[in-house]
């Protein structure tokens, strides 16, 4: 007898306890409360409307509304695509939809951290689109620590520092850096840019 009624007390404990904790913690335990963040970059919305807000000729803009339309309903059925973010990123940029090309490059950096690209074209829109130097030099050492053989990355981040920022010492700085990284024929383009200096 004493062994059922411990047996039914310990249920009535644990029943207690998995209400107690249902009521309790479910709702207010999240990654948060334990100091740890997690964010979450929702996908970009597709088939959003396209505003073009720069001038086009006609074919040109028949053109991109179509490309748009082919890449969207590429990302519909593989949302996991980089280059078609990366190429609908591009495609809402000539279109002067420069919000859209940015929110599109935020997520292809966020599900493929390790790309240049995505890095790269948001340097070059924050820098001189949207007008955010802090976010312009922070996505150009993220390409640079992404692609250390990209020499592109190096000239594109070099034009930043010297015609944006005009400051020819850290614009100096990455030209160097970019040769040191790329010793040989490979850095002859960024070697004579070095030598304007």
């Amino acid at each position: 007898m004493k062994k059922i009624v411990l047996a039914i007390l310990s249920l009535l404990v644990l029943f207690a306890g998995y209400v107690f904790y249902k009521n309790n913690f479910k709702t207010h335990l999240s990654f948060e409360s334990f100091g740890l963040a997690k964010k979450i970059t929702p996908a970009p919305e597709l088939g959003r409307p396209l505003k073009i807000n720069v001038v086009l000729e006609e074919n040109v803009e028949k053109l991109l509304v179509e490309k748009i339309h082919e890449v969207e309903s590429n990302l519909k059925s593989n949302d996991k695509s980089i280059d078609d973010w990366l190429a609908l990123g591009i495609y809402r940029k000539m279109a002067g939809d420069y919000e859209g090309a940015r929110e599109i490059w935020e997520y292809a950096s966020f599900i493929s951290p390790g790309n240049i690209t995505s890095f790269n074209n948001l340097g070059e829109l924050y820098a001189y689109y949207l007008k955010n130097n802090k976010k312009a030099e922070e996505n150009y050492k993220q390409a640079v620590k992404n692609g250390p053989a990209s020499i592109y990355i190096y000239r594109n981040f070099h034009f930043f520092y010297k015609d944006v920022l005009k400051n020819n010492t850290k614009a100096k700085a990455v030209l160097e850096q970019g040769i040191a990284a790329n010793p040989g024929e490979a850095s002859l383009d960024l070697q004579n840019l070095l030598k304007n200096y």
